[in-house]
Formats: structure tokens, C-alpha cells, sequence
């Protein structure tokens, strides 16, 4: 009987609790009248998923002005890298929107964002806007920082079809670092 006891009031510690742990869900909905603090908030919780990304539709469910959003979370020096990236690679799901597409070609064109934050920027920009974002991106080809280079290549040609290999084509005999050659070659001609 005692063991029975202690079952049903474990039962009932754990139904007590439930409603708390469900507030923690990614899938529970922001609510209606949520601050933009309490969307920010909430976004940067979707972002810090250890093995969750967030969808484009569970980052709008929680602000109609998510896009806004990342690029603050983005721009914030004060964030962790690890948080900006996150942001940026996130911002890379609206392909769709104004306001991302300027800023993905308003900081590349600037070539003022610290390079790790740079790499990942020239990958999330082509792979939601697609060839768009080709002349974005094909200016890092020339970076002075091989790690730079190598992640444009590796963005143009994973992610920018046809056009992209022509691209890595055309400045092919301007690189000089033997791995970045060697990865150039891998998406010109893929069948070597």
C-alpha cells in the first residue's frame, strides 16, 4: 500500500509540473501581446538550441518582425559569437524579405564583419538567396585570408549551380593556395 502511496503522489508531482515544463517548449506560441523584449527573448531561446535549429515558420511564429530581429541579435557585439552566428544563419531563412536581402548585401559589400562571422555570412546569404547573392559573395574570392577564400568557394560552389562554377572557373588561375585549388577543382569539375 505504500508503494502505491508514493506512485500516485509521484503521478501528481509530475502532472503538477507539466504546465511549466510546456512554457519551455519551442512549440509553445508567443503570446499575442508579447513585448518586443518578450519576442527577442523568445527568438534567442529558438537559437540556442544545442541540437535544434529553428524553422523560418517557428521564428515568425514568434514576431512578426523576426528578420528585424536577427540582424539586432546579428549586429549586438556584445552577444556571443557563437549566438550572432546563429542569428545570421537564421536571417539565411527568409529569403523572401526585403529587409534581409539588404542587409546580407549591405555587410558583405562593406567587408567590415570579423571573419568568423564572415564565413558564415557568405554561406547563409547564398544559401537562402540562392544565385542572387552570387555578386555578394564572389568579391571574397580575391580575400587576402585563405580561410576566407576557401569558405567563399566552398559557398559558391555548393550553393550557387551553374553560374557558381563558372564563377570559381574564371578566377581559378588567380588563386595561389594549393588546398583552395584543390577545393576550386572539386566543384569545377566534379567528376575528377
Amino acid at each position: 500500500m505504500r508503494r502505491f502511496l508514493i506512485m500516485i503522489a509521484l503521478a501528481a508531482v509530475a502532472l503538477v509540473a507539466t504546465p511549466a515544463f510546456a512554457q519551455d517548449s519551442h512549440d509553445a506560441p508567443a503570446p499575442a501581446e508579447a513585448t518586443p523584449q518578450a519576442q527577442k527573448d523568445q527568438i534567442i531561446l529558438l537559437l540556442s538550441g544545442y541540437h535544434y535549429f529553428p524553422t523560418r515558420d517557428k521564428l515568425a511564429a514568434e514576431s512578426p518582425n523576426a528578420p528585424q530581429i536577427l540582424i539586432g541579435i546579428a549586429e549586438e557585439a556584445s552577444n556571443l559569437p557563437s549566438l550572432r552566428i546563429q542569428a545570421i544563419r537564421a536571417l539565411g531563412l527568409f529569403a523572401d524579405d526585403a529587409v534581409a536581402a539588404t542587409w546580407f548585401e549591405a555587410r558583405l559589400a562593406e567587408g567590415r564583419l570579423p571573419e568568423d562571422l564572415l564565413r558564415h555570412t557568405l554561406t547563409a546569404s547564398l544559401r537562402g538567396f540562392g544565385e542572387r547573392a552570387l555578386p555578394w559573395v564572389e568579391p571574397y574570392l580575391g580575400h587576402p585570408d585563405p580561410q576566407v577564400r576557401m569558405s567563399a568557394i566552398h559557398a559558391i560552389g555548393s550553393l550557387a549551380g551553374e553560374n557558381g562554377r563558372l564563377v570559381l572557373e574564371a578566377r581559378r588561375d588567380m588563386e595561389v593556395d594549393v588546398q583552395a585549388l584543390h577545393d576550386m577543382d572539386r566543384f569545377i569539375r566534379p567528376d575528377r
